[in-house]
């Protein structure tokens, strides 16, 4: 039966046989359950400055040992230990966990359930130069929160509301200093444009997914009805970690914060 799923950031369609239960964990994975047998899956994005529109299939090709399998938009293999499946630049990360009389049977159905993932763009249309929006699923909210406290792990924040934009600052500018290696330094890319997403929220934007000629991503957008200004959080953050860029959280907050009060005041003299 084909679920439309969402495996952290990523909205995927995947075909999961009916008599297997779906659960969200906390780390923004999913589980897939039938009696003793889990598959749980997550999700990594790869990024590079050449072709990375297939980053992912190219990694799943590099970490393969023995058969890769294509289904569908999805590339399959396994390393011995996790399975993997290559679409674009993403990859889907599975594990097994079963009894060891079933794991010949399991993971055959597992590979086989990875060949049917596919890129899901919701109800969205052919792309138009207009993004196209949908409000997030619930199933979204667990990557979002497991990426909120992990920030606030790492910085050992631990006041109540957003972090602050000259808290994020500072730790961006630790960061240029003694760079973490590169996994983790995506990771916190990726959290600390949660945390940036977040403040755009508190400001009148909206969580959702995005459509637009580059691509469906996680994205924020404020004046929905009206001017649709949107701002993909990864993507703007992940540029100026690239970059070497210095601390910007407060001055690129304000600046988008003002620019979406003068196209709310352009819209104003439209209506009126």
């Amino acid at each position: 039966m084909s679920r439309r799923i969402a495996v952290g950031d990523l909205l995927v369609d995947l075909e999961v046989p009916e008599d297997f239960t779906t659960t969200f964990t906390d780390s923004g994975s999913v589980l897939f359950t039938r009696g003793p047998v889990a598959y749980e899956v997550s999700t990594l994005t790869l990024e590079g400055d050449e072709g990375a529109e297939d980053l992912g299939v190219r990694h799943v090709h590099h970490v393969a040992v023995g058969e890769v399998s294509r289904g569908g938009a999805a590339v399959v293999a396994t390393d011995g230990e996790a399975f993997f499946a290559g679409l674009g630049n993403r990859v889907l990360i599975a594990t097994l966990t079963c009894p060891e009389a079933e794991q010949l049977e399991a993971s055959a159905q597992l590979r086989q359930m990875l060949g049917t993932a596919a890129l899901a763009h919701d109800t969205f249309g052919p792309a138009t130069e207009s993004p196209q929006f949908s409000h997030l699923r619930d199933s979204q909210q667990p990557w979002l929160e497991h990426a909120r406290a992990s920030l606030r792990a790492t910085l050992g924040w631990e006041a109540a509301g957003l972090i602050p934009p000259e808290e994020l600052d500072g730790f961006w500018a630790d960061l240029q200093v003694e760079p973490p290696d590169a996994e983790f330094a995506e990771q916190l890319v990726t959290e600390l444009a949660v945390a940036f997403g977040d403040h755009l929220v508190a400001a009148g934007f909206t969580w959702g997914v995005a459509k637009d000629l580059y691509g469906t991503t996680l994205a924020v957008m404020a004046m929905e009805a009206t001017a649709r200004v949107l701002v993909d959080p990864r993507d703007f953050v992940s540029k100026r970690w690239h970059r070497k860029e210095g601390p910007f959280f407060a001055e690129a907050l304000q600046a988008i914060r003002e620019r979406v009060a003068a196209q709310a005041r352009d819209w104003a003299r439209r209506l009126n």
